[in-house]
């Protein structure tokens, strides 16, 4: 009988010992991570009591550990990003019920506009840019001239054309800035700058008109005065600057006739420098006092608008006149245009040319 009840509470004992087995687990923390657009990497902690395996990932994604068993610190690394923001959602499979991790990355802050210097004629215009970002943009204009066409635009991995119009401008030269931003710290300017139909010099403005061939005109006669100089009206006194010549054949200081027909010069006073017959061939193209950013006409510029020429040195043919030149009497000898390529009858002082004297570099 003792032996009985010792079977018995043998096999109480082992009946006691027993226990019941545990359900598959497992669990991630964090369940997601978000980068910014530099290379860089997070830790997971992944808590399970069963074999596991990951799988999903994508190209710009790195794990360092991609199955286990059991408990395991694992390392999410993501690599730089210059393009779109990106995200992508990695499985973890087990026996246990499967768990995820959503990895997501901004694109580093890309901003490129094609043109960043917009020049444009007087008249009215349109140009095109592209503007490639991976972010969303806007356009800063406050140029009432200037229309932007869109003026935003979404983030995009494609170029994206951006039209850029002026209105015909009928006074000075203008300049401009618009500015493409995605944010505070990320912008590009576009400078526009658009000629002008009328120049600005020394207090007068004076119409410009703009040729065919690009090149652009003064189309008044200058009538700026150099500092110093005072206009006569005596051709003969070596003054340099003098008053026009009135449609009675004398010297007028009347206001609307210096406005039409300009002062006179002479060549030292035009070029800034003596002229001689050993050096008047380096004054081509000289600013001489035409305005900054203009020069006085070369021989090849004046044939360019006139289709004839004076003859230069050599030339055999037909001699054209090309310019208006106004003269001092008959006793006063005169120089030829030393633009114009032709030498030197006289070192005195003649009267400069008229008009269309005065071209744009």
């Amino acid at each position: 009988m003792k032996k009985f009840f010792y079977l018995l509470a043998s096999a109480a004992l082992l009946l006691g010992a027993c226990t019941k087995d545990e359900d598959p687990s497992l669990k991630v923390s964090p369940e997601s991570l978000a980068f910014d657009g530099s290379a860089s990497s997070k830790n997971v902690t992944i808590e399970s009591n069963t074999a596991w395996e990951i799988t999903g990932i994508k190209d710009w994604v790195s794990i360092n550990k991609t199955s286990g068993n059991g408990n395991e610190t694992i390392i999410v690394t993501v690599l730089e990003n210059d393009g779109l923001d990106r995200e992508c959602t990695v499985n973890i499979s087990s026996s246990a019920a499967p768990a995820t991790i959503k990895i997501s990355q901004t694109g580093r802050p890309n901003l490129n506009v094609s043109e960043k210097d917009l020049e444009f004629g007087s008249e009215a215009g349109e140009k095109e840019v592209t503007v490639k970002t991976n972010k969303d943009w806007t356009v800063q204009n406050n140029c009432d001239w200037i229309t932007v066409t869109p003026s935003s635009g979404k983030a995009s991995d494609s170029e994206q054309t951006v039209k850029i119009a002026v209105a015909a401008n009928t006074e000075s030269e203008r300049t401009g800035e618009l500015t493409f931003a995605i944010d505070a710290e990320t912008s590009v300017k576009v400078s526009v700058r658009q000629e002008g139909s009328v120049l600005e010099y020394a207090g007068v403005k004076y119409r410009t008109v703009k040729m065919k061939d690009g090149r652009t005109w003064m189309a008044e006669n200058l009538r700026y005065v150099p500092e110093g100089k005072t206009p006569s009206s005596n051709p003969a006194d070596g003054n340099g600057v003098w008053n026009p010549v009135g449609d009675d054949g004398k010297p007028t200081t009347d206001a609307a006739a210096i406005a039409e027909k300009g002062y006179l010069y002479d060549y030292p006073t035009v070029f800034k420098a003596e002229v001689t017959k050993d050096n008047y061939t380096t004054f081509e193209g000289a600013q001489g006092i035409c305005p900054d950013g203009w020069h006085i006409p070369t021989r090849a510029e004046f044939v360019a608008l006139c289709g004839n020429s004076n003859k230069a040195n050599g030339e055999s043919g037909t001699r054209h006149t090309l310019m208006k030149v106004t003269t001092v009497p008959k006793s006063q000898p005169w120089m030829r245009t030393a633009s114009d390529g032709l030498s030197l009858e006289s070192s005195t002082k003649p009267l400069q040319r008229q008009p269309e004297n005065t071209l744009r570099q």
